[in-house]
């Protein structure tokens, strides 16, 4: 008897590799494709980009968090602006 909550893992049609990133970079079988001359390199990087984008739609952005916990966007120096105090542009 099977139970409902088991759901088969989607798989990529071309080369039947798990289109779930976290699926897809767990296991070792893409790198074994990849030495096994299967699959070019090429092809294995747009399988985890493509899991990656797929990732992304699903659950949206990983947030980052700096040491103390508070979660942060964007990177050094984001959210500063181009205001005329920044760039050092003077009215004439």
């Amino acid at each position: 008897m099977g139970y409902a909550d088991e759901q088969p893992v989607a798989q990529d049609i071309e080369t039947g590799l798990p289109v779930d990133f976290d699926t897809l970079t767990a296991s070792a079988e893409l790198d074994r494709r990849v030495e096994a001359g299967e699959i070019s390199g090429e092809q294995a990087a747009e399988l985890i980009r493509q899991a990656a984008r797929r990732r992304v739609a699903e659950h949206g952005p990983a947030l980052d968090t700096d040491e103390e916990g508070r979660i942060t966007t964007g990177g050094f120096g984001s959210g500063q602006g181009m205001a005329k105090h920044s760039t050092n542009h003077r009215e004439r």
